[in-house]
């Protein structure tokens, strides 16, 4: 009773300060600029066998919906969601029509909502539309086929600018969704949750006199399947308050009917009530899919169950909480000035106040005037407009920087793709100095970092600046402006990481122009100081490395850059450590060149010639000091895929050799693929590979299902399928599984195999997946020695370029992998795919992952991997010796085997054989312990 007090208390203050207040009733409240509300249980004229004639409209504005063709009218069905109507729509040709009046053709703010239910995403799917053909005349919107992500269309029906939701809808449950338009800011929602907002900017947006019509557009490409019970659209953009109170009116009228208000059907930690009240998903125990549960959100953490970032700093809740350990409701979690996401970004700690930026800092700019972001007087050495020496202009004076083409004498580029002119209409103004820099924002340098027919070095965009005195400082400015892709990329400078995921678009504002392009106006430079170690300059732009999923593109770019000389070489007292790199380090110039102040074994002398930092005995973070003889500018030393602290410190490997055990396989590559890089096991054996297509559960329709199944699983959130056969598929939970994977979709598709009770287990494993860019499955239990048989169940739903890797235990099980080429198409309705084969192998666990990475077709597109189903049978397990310990009336020990008893002085020491198969030990003798084991 006391933990329920609490929590309703600390849901009531979390309201409050959210300004939100729990609503009750199934009132809709929210009528002004209402112009179309048409809702399943009003105003409905239905004929012979419940065909739709008439759909009244409820907003006082005349805009009635109808069908006078019985074939193409949507049946109403009663009682279909907390004892409500609803319309429903075949997906063949159903639809009804609202003729063409001033109150719905609505050109500029605008909100609707609507509560619907789609079948399947097989094909675009509308709810509704006011087009001419198949432009927006203002507005379009539908679901697209497969994906399920909304997208919506504003323009003049000619042309149009359009917008993304970034959550996708689910099939097969009824829910409310949702868009509006501020402005240009079109954004997107399902219920209470904003999934995206952009900038939607057509060159204009006008009525075509054309009707609006319910279920399709006007040239009927786009067709509603499913359930539509209400309908509301209106002439504004709504507040806030006003759009909570319409989806906590659509949410208790149909969603919450016979719920218990104390119960929690999603076990997140909120009661169905809690839930009621904040506008999350009953279902889903993480509403805005941050990583973080609704109840921890709400309880633990003090965030926005619907907002991915509570606190506006461009970071996840999820990775602030569970990567970075930062406060999701602050932008700066240790207050020193610095946000979260610049201090992750460029490589402090966002947990202590003492840990700044220093020597490599990054700004926004508006211009190449004084005050405007950017330091363009001073010496310059040199200053580089990145692209062709064709381009007209080129580049030209602005203050002190003469910028150049990146073809002059002591700059060497390598990139393997240049683009002139891309990013298009960039302006700083119209005085030369705004134009010359206008001109050097708008051509750049790029690597194709997924290329793997070309070599590592033309994967990054590689700048070396040569001419450099040793000893002389100098200040960095790389320049960038995106154009129209939300790409990232690691920054390194002389060896030394300077910023990482740097991605230009989110400091720029994000896609907020004309076409969603970043703004047109502003820039982001890097800037970067240094003492030259070298006569070479070195920065390498690499975005192989980033994982952050709103980086989808990871091809590196560079507009310009410009580098200052500083200050010259000067060594005033001698000591053979130049004055600017003792001030730099230790504010004095005290040290002497035989010093090691870090204590990590290099004398100063050594970590100017390394460019290591003297005052950091792990320079490169990675955990490991000068003893293990590892690189310090080198994270990695050996290349096997694990950092070098990594391979001392977590794994016990070697960070010298990639392949610790010498069992041909890199450390790396057996830590991800689950094996043991201390240990060379003989490999899994992989024999009767068979790829092909399966028509159901029945013996001679693919599958094997006959036998004794160790494990047979559905891969996803809809849990146990039942028994095929002698295969009993359980949920992919149960003891003994692990799968890993980003994403999961519990009602995917449809497939029937047949009336069978085999054909509708695989059917219900088959309508759903877990998927991601890899999908890893890890199984224990198995005994060493033995044979199994494996079988990997996929149905395709969507996407023809699907096509990925598999592996287990690390041994390629398909290249190239497509479901959709082996089941004879998209959703075919009647055939799955399966792959599957024998394995001998010598672990007690098995390890598969599916991965788009290391695919060998480019027409291999689609970036996730998917499965629906795993089987796992026993055809030959070996017996496990057994062991045992009994205590004598004497106190000795008596050990038994049923098999060959051996010992050994450590436990994972050389063992010998004993006579017989029991030995008597005397616990409380003198010697030292020994290890005893049976072994067959």
């Amino acid at each position: 009773m006391n933990y329920r007090i609490l929590k309703c208390t600390v849901l009531a203050s979390f309201l409050a300060a959210s300004g939100m207040i729990p609503a009750s009733a199934q009132t809709l409240t929210v009528t002004n600029g209402l112009q179309l509300w048409l809702k399943a249980d009003a105003g409905v004229t239905a004929g012979a066998g419940g065909k739709v004639t008439a759909w009244q409209d409820q907003s006082g504005k005349g805009n009635n919906a109808s069908q006078l063709v019985a074939d193409m009218s949507p049946l109403l069905v009663n009682d279909a969601i907390n004892g409500k109507p609803v319309l429903r729509f075949d997906g063949v040709d159903d639809f009804l029509e609202v003729a063409d009046s001033d109150s719905v053709s609505i050109t500029g703010d605008i909100t609707t909502f609507f509560l619907v239910k789609f079948d399947d995403f097989a094909t675009y799917r509308a709810v509704w539309a006011k087009t001419l053909a198949n432009q927006p005349a203002p507005n379009d919107w539908y679901a697209l086929p497969g994906s399920g992500i909304p997208r919506a269309y504003r323009g003049d029906g000619t042309a149009g600018g359009s917008a993304d939701g970034g959550k996708a809808l689910t099939a097969g449950n009824y829910l409310v969704a949702g868009w509006d338009m501020a402005g240009t800011i079109l954004t997107h929602y399902l219920g209470g949750f904003a999934s995206s907002s952009r900038v939607v900017a057509p060159a204009a947006i006008a009525d075509a006199d054309t009707s609006l019509l319910i279920g399709t557009r006007d040239d009927r490409v786009t067709i509603m399947k499913g359930d539509i019970a209400e309908v509301l659209i209106y002439n504004r953009a709504l507040t806030a308050d006003e759009r909570r109170a319409l989806v906590v009116y659509l949410n208790q009228k149909y969603l919450y009917g016979n719920i218990d208000p104390a119960g929690d059907l999603d076990q997140d930690g909120l009661t169905n009530l809690e839930e009621e009240n904040l506008l999350t998903d009953l279902n889903n125990p993480d509403t805005d899919g941050d990583g973080v549960s609704d109840g921890d959100e709400v309880h633990k953490y003090k965030s926005n169950p619907l907002s991915t970032d509570s606190d506006g700093d461009l970071l996840n809740d999820g990775f602030e909480v569970n990567v970075l350990h930062t406060d999701p409701t602050k932008a700066d979690t240790d207050g020193d000035g610095f946000s979260d996401y610049y201090e992750f970004h460029l490589l402090t700690d966002p947990l202590d106040p003492n840990s700044k930026p220093k020597k490599t800092t990054a700004n926004l700019f508006t211009g190449p005037d004084p005050g405007q972001g950017l330091d363009l007087t001073g010496n310059f050495i040199y200053a580089i407009s990145f692209g062709t020496d064709t381009r007209d202009p080129i580049g030209g004076q602005i203050h002190d920087a003469l910028f150049t083409g990146d073809s002059v004498d002591g700059v060497t580029v390598v990139a393997s793709q240049v683009a002139d002119n891309w990013n298009k209409n960039v302006n700083f103004g119209d005085s030369p100095e705004q134009q010359v820099l206008s001109s050097v924002l708008s051509s750049i340098r790029w690597s194709d970092a997924l290329n793997a027919m070309d070599d590592q070095d033309h994967r990054a965009v590689t700048v070396t600046l040569s001419k450099l005195q040793v000893g002389a400082s100098y200040k960095l400015q790389l320049l960038f402006g995106e154009y129209l892709w939300a790409r990232g990329f690691d920054i390194r400078i002389n060896g030394r990481p300077a910023a990482q995921a740097f991605a230009p678009f989110q400091w720029q504002g994000g896609f907020v122009g004309p076409g969603g392009a970043t703004p047109r106006t502003n820039g982001v430079v890097l800037t970067h100081t240094f003492i030259a170690t070298d006569t070479n300059a070195t920065i390498v732009l690499d975005g192989r490395p980033v994982n952050d999923p709103a980086m989808a593109d990871h091809n590196a770019i560079i507009n310009g850059l410009t580098l200052e000389l500083i200050a010259s070489a000067v060594d005033s007292d001698g000591d053979g450590l130049w004055d600017a790199w003792e001030l730099d380090n230790f504010g004095n110039l005290d040290q002497k060149a035989d010093g090691d102040p870090d204590g990590d074994g290099l004398t100063n002398a050594e970590e100017f010639r390394l460019n290591t930092d003297p005052n950091k005995a792990d320079t490169d973070g990675d955990g490991l000091v000068k003893i293990y003889k590892t690189n310090p500018l080198k994270a990695d030393t050996d290349g096997d895929g694990l950092s070098d602290g990594l391979d001392v410190l977590t794994y016990k490997t070697d960070p010298l050799k990639a392949d610790t055990d010498g069992d041909g396989v890199d450390d790396g590559k057996e830590v991800t693929f689950g094996s043991d890089p201390l240990k060379a096991e003989l490999p899994t054996v992989l024999t009767n590979i068979v790829v092909q297509a399966f028509t159901g559960g029945d013996p001679g329709e693919g599958l094997d299902l006959q036998g004794n199944f160790l494990y047979a699983f559905n891969v996803s959130s809809a849990g146990a399928a039942g028994k095929a056969g002698d295969a009993d598929f359980t949920a992919d939970n149960a003891p003994g599984i692990k799968v890993t994977a980003p994403n999961d979709i519990a009602n995917w598709d449809t497939p029937e195999y047949g009336d069978s009770p085999a054909d509708n287990v695989i059917e219900k494993v088959t309508q759903s997946i877990r998927y991601g860019p890899t999908v890893r499955v890890d199984l224990s239990g198995l005994v060493p020695g033995s044979t199994y048989k494996l079988q990997l169940l996929f149905y395709e739903k969507c996407c023809m370029t699907r096509g990925f890797n598999l592996y287990v235990d690390g041994q390629l099980l398909a290249q190239d992998f497509s479901p959709p080429e082996i089941q004879g198409g998209v959703d075919p309705v009647s055939s799955g795919a399966v792959v599957a084969a024998d394995l001998l192998t010598q672990r007690d666990k098995l390890v598969i992952i599916a991965t788009v990475n290391g695919r060998t077709r480019p027409d291999l597109t689609d970036p996730n991997a998917i499965l629906d189903g795993v089987t796992l049978e026993i055809l030959n397990q070996v017996t496990r010796p057994t062991i045992g310990l009994t205590k004598e009336a004497d106190g000795k020990l008596t050990i038994t085997t049923d098999s060959t008893l051996q010992v050994a002085d450590t436990v994972t020491g050389t063992y010998s054989n004993l006579p017989g198969k029991s030995v008597s030990v005397d616990p409380k003798a003198e010697g030292g312990q020994k290890f005893y084991r049976g072994a067959r």
